[in-house]
């Protein structure tokens, strides 16, 4: 098959996959429901995504999966465990959300992205089975854009049946379509405060969410350490007579003045494991995934783990040196503390510039303000997202100007226009932080790693 050829097929199958996207302007964002109308909305769509894949001959159960949810980390921990089984000599593939720059991000086999005729294939197969259900069963009960990637995930997993899968939750836990795998082992890394207008409105009801990916008799792992929050996660596991793994009380880690981490395991103790991907709080979660791999395989390994070779596209990446630019998409307030903790830690003498976007559903106020607080200037833009619509960045730059008055705070609604003019102004002394949203980290990376 012709590149050109395999190129229009892909194009062609984004388009279908966009299609079904029901409110692409995200109205349904500013909708005001009660969080009970909520939960039935979700129920209703994972019982919808397991009656599609029953209608598909289950591919969900056909691969072991680990499967990970948190309010942060859950993205690097996911790939950080794909890294530790690969290191062992296994097929490892694994899927996270949301993408940055190409949706074939979401399926990585061994460090490959799924390629793009492989990825029309698998598009059509799920076209099939589309029809063949609106022509059976679901004819009134239309797949859903989110639905359709969680069953395209399985599916591409049943056709290629890699020795084990990582699945990265969407949002929440008990009510995600991702919760349709059987999973082997559930990782809980954190509770905060996200996606607060769907899961909350309590930390209480966020714990829930997240606990509900705990399987029957199925070991989970969890970094929770508030104590309310962690007896939600306990009673939870009670229930599913799961073996819980809670850390500091069954597992514990260390780190070293290089980053490296030792982590007493409940089989194993991991001396000096290096960690790639840049940051304090990536430390734990590498406690988190070598704690994962270790109960897995009850400590069983020839093979001393390393994550020095790993890197986290949009966490704290350093994408270039003169001037310096780092991005990452720290779009909560636990998520922006930690990375407002390493930028003080890692570069304390610099001059720092924010270039900041969020989306209408998000505690933008909250989550930004940290980092303006450390920041010489702050540019607001507006992320492009197809189907959320993004926070308007005078709105945004309003209530910044708000609370710090004499802070330096603009507006450019073009993201890749506002790179420009920053980095033609900063010397050998700034660093120009580009966080807020993985969506506006997506587009800015392909100033620099253009997708196409």
């Amino acid at each position: 098959m012709s590149t050109s050829n395999a190129a229009d097929r892909y194009r062609e199958a984004l388009a279908w996959l966009w299609s079904l996207v029901t409110d692409p302007q995200g109205k349904r964002f500013l909708r005001q429901k009660t969080i009970e109308t909520r939960r039935q909305e979700m129920a209703a769509q994972l019982a919808h995504t397991k009656a599609f894949l029953a209608f598909a001959s289950h591919p969900e159960k056909q691969v072991k999966t680990v499967h990970v949810t948190g309010t942060s980390g859950k993205g690097s921990v996911t790939m950080m465990i794909a890294h530790l089984l690969q290191q062992r000599g296994l097929t490892v593939s694994h899927h996270t959300t949301p993408y940055l720059q190409t949706p074939r991000e979401k399926m990585i086999t061994n460090d490959k992205m799924i390629s793009q005729s492989f990825f029309a294939d698998m598009v059509d197969e799920l076209r099939g089975l589309v029809g063949d259900w609106d022509q059976s069963i679901g004819r009134d009960q239309p797949l859903k854009y989110g639905e359709a990637w969680v069953i395209l995930t399985f599916l591409w997993l049943a056709r290629t049946a890699p020795d084990w899968a990582i699945i990265e939750t969407g949002m929440g836990g008990r009510f995600d379509p991702t919760t349709a795998s059987p999973a082997e082992i559930a990782i809980i890394t954190n509770v905060a405060r996200d996606h607060v207008k769907s899961l909350g409105p309590e930390l209480s009801d966020i714990a829930w969410h997240k606990a509900g990916i705990i399987r029957p008799q199925k070991p989970a792992v969890t970094g929770v350490t508030q104590p309310d929050l962690l007896a939600i996660v306990q009673r939870e596991a009670d229930e599913q007579q799961a073996p819980l793994y809670i850390l500091n009380r069954d597992f514990s880690y260390s780190a070293d003045s290089s980053g490296a981490v030792t982590v007493n395991a409940p089989y194993q103790t991991y001396k000096n494991v290096p960690v790639g991907p840049a940051g304090r709080f990536q430390q734990l979660n590498a406690a988190l995934a070598l704690t994962a791999v270790d109960v897995l395989t009850h400590g069983e390994s020839n093979v001393a783990p390393s994550l020095a070779a790993l890197t986290c596209p949009g966490r704290l990446e350093q994408v270039s040196e003169q001037p310096l630019v780092i991005l990452d998409g720290a779009h909560n307030p636990h998520k922006m503390a930690a990375l407002v903790d390493s930028l003080q830690l890692l570069h304390p003498q610099r001059n720092k510039i924010a270039l900041v976007g969020g989306i209408a559903n998000k505690e933008v106020l909250s989550t930004l303000r940290p980092l303006a607080e450390i920041c010489d200037r702050v540019v607001v833009t507006r992320p492009d997202v197809p189907g959320k619509p993004a926070r308007d960045p005078e709105q945004i730059a309003n209530q910044l100007r708000a609370v710090m008055p004499h802070k330096n705070i603009s507006v450019d609604e073009s993201p890749h226009h506002a790179i420009d003019c920053i980095m033609s102004t900063m010397n050998r002394e700034d660093c120009l932080i580009i966080s807020g949203s993985l969506y506006l980290v997506g587009h800015s990376r392909e100033y620099w790693y253009p997708s196409a």
